[in-house]
């Protein structure tokens, strides 16, 4: 049985489905998988046991030998054997960290592409596969974290699940429509039809999967497999025969995103026997995806144009055009504000998740130092010529604000001074944990400050107006958005 809590009630909170899970571990064994050290650390005080590679598989035997409780899982998604008593409820708690740096590069390159939400897909099967280990296992998975909920429910994971997941996640729902929007709490009957094996349960759930057809046909990465051939030709120095197989590959990729990562690797063939044109191959692979290598000379910067158009207007065209599901919405958006925290390693999702939420409040933005090499971190149009020009510190844990930080917010302003005129003004700001300046730096009088306390009211504003939106299912009602974004002093 496989459950998604946020997803059920999305009012749902970590911190009830942490207690509920130690609720439930007096009784059974469950296992929570998380993707890092630093999310173990929001599991440690109601865990009985955390295990790491330094205790792994002694933790495992006790799992396998009797009642442990509460165990917490870290970064572990394959060769774990867990069947039986050793795993009857397994949470999976938000997606796993890339551990290589090239595997970081990558995750960001093809954030939100098809591909990148595959390997989701494959990680997420991974971890689910801990707790059944044969044909008469049995276990409840509950799928926990808002951005993994976001990535599998509103973004398209889901529809990448093998077929035997994606049915009993099918039947999962249909059972879980009687709990819909309940407490956690009240999910105790729903779990035990799995749990206790009630004969209708098992019934329906051997008959998903017995009726399932497989296509005979390999669902081979095509991707993968092209790109080894490429190499294994141009290890052998037929360089010309690699590039053509990457170019042909090119050019049957529809995903703009993963298109331009792997024209970004069809330049880099090209550059071993013509440098020349391999940086006009960059510069149309960063036309289809700017988040990959810059070409030597760089690109030109593409100004947002001041709105003519109302917030409210923006904000519901937006919202209509992207989502027929008001409750999507609110995962969708759920999703993105849990990137919004200060964490250490996460400035590159903060960034975008910044840059993202914008448009659900009816702004434009951009990433221009990400994008163009140039500018600040995140760059909002906020409509009348008005901009915001913001540096984001998330990951900053010291107790002031350094002369280097104070620093880059300048010449962010000095950037957007030279790149757009005097007819638009801005408001610079920095987040960051602290709002004192060390004695150093010297900060231009207009700089605002987006500390602990002003990222969480801005988070709750933004949460608070689009349930209350979508809860009565407002997308198209500009006047209502509008009186909204007045009240969430939005």
């Amino acid at each position: 049985m496989i459950l998604l809590p946020q997803v059920i009630n999305t009012d749902t909170t970590d911190e009830e489905i942490k207690d509920y899970c130690k609720y439930l571990s007096q009784k059974t064994n469950v296992v929570v998988i998380v993707p890092s050290f630093f999310r173990a650390k929001f599991w440690k005080d109601s865990a009985n046991l955390i295990l790491s590679e330094k205790n792994l598989y002694e933790g495992v035997d006790q799992l396998k030998s009797g009642h442990v409780g509460l165990t917490i899982l870290v970064n572990r998604y394959d060769r774990i054997d867990l069947p039986g008593e050793s795993c009857r409820i397994l949470v999976i708690d938000g997606f796993p960290d890339a551990r290589r740096q090239i595997d970081k590069v990558k995750q960001s390159i093809l954030m939100g592409c098809s591909r990148g939400i595959n390997q989701i897909s494959q990680k997420i099967e991974q971890g689910m596969g801990r707790g059944i280990r044969s044909n008469d296992d049995y276990c409840v998975v509950f799928l926990v974290g808002r951005d993994l909920t976001r990535q599998l429910y509103s973004q398209g994971a889901i529809n990448m699940l093998s077929p035997a997941t994606k049915a009993q996640l099918e039947l999962s729902d249909q059972i879980s429509s009687q709990i819909q929007g309940k407490p956690i709490n009240d999910f105790t009957d729903t779990i035990r039809y799995c749990l206790k094996r009630t004969e209708d349960w098992v019934r329906a759930s051997k008959g998903v999967l017995a009726s399932l057809k497989y296509s005979e046909n390999t669902n081979m990465d095509k991707e993968t497999l092209e790109l080894r051939k490429a190499y294994d030709l141009a290890s052998n120095n037929n360089l010309t025969k690699a590039s053509d197989i990457i170019e042909n590959l090119v050019n049957d990729i529809t995903d703009k995103k993963l298109k331009g990562y792997v024209k970004q690797i069809f330049a880099e063939y090209t550059h071993l026997h013509d440098k020349a044109e391999s940086q006009k191959i960059q510069m149309s692979a960063v036309n289809d995806n700017c988040r990959i290598l810059k070409p030597i000379e760089g690109i030109l910067y593409h100004k947002m144009a001041g709105s003519v158009t109302d917030q409210a207007v923006s904000c519901s065209n937006f919202l209509r055009a992207n989502f027929n599901n008001p409750n999507k919405l609110v995962i969708e958006v759920n999703g993105i504000l849990s990137a919004l925290k200060f964490k250490e390693n996460t400035s590159n999702i903060f960034e975008e998740g910044l840059k993202n939420i914008a448009r659900y409040i009816g702004f434009a933005s951009q990433r221009p130092e990400q994008e163009y090499k140039k500018g600040p971190d995140v760059l909002w149009e906020i409509g009348e010529l008005k901009y915001l020009v913001i540096e984001c510190k998330n990951e900053a844990t010291v107790a002031t604000i350094s002369k280097t930080y104070c620093n880059q917010l300048n010449g962010s302003c000095i950037w957007f001074e030279t790149k757009y005129d005097n007819t638009c003004t801005y408001t610079p700001i920095m987040v960051h944990p602290s709002d004192i300046f060390e004695y150093a730096a010297s900060p231009e009088p207009s700089i605002r400050i987006m500390n602990h306390e002003k990222l969480e009211i801005f988070c709750n504003a933004v949460r608070d107006f689009i349930k209350s939106v979508a809860i009565n299912n407002e997308l198209g009602n500009q006047d209502a958005i509008r009186n909204k974004l007045i009240v969430y002093k939005l």
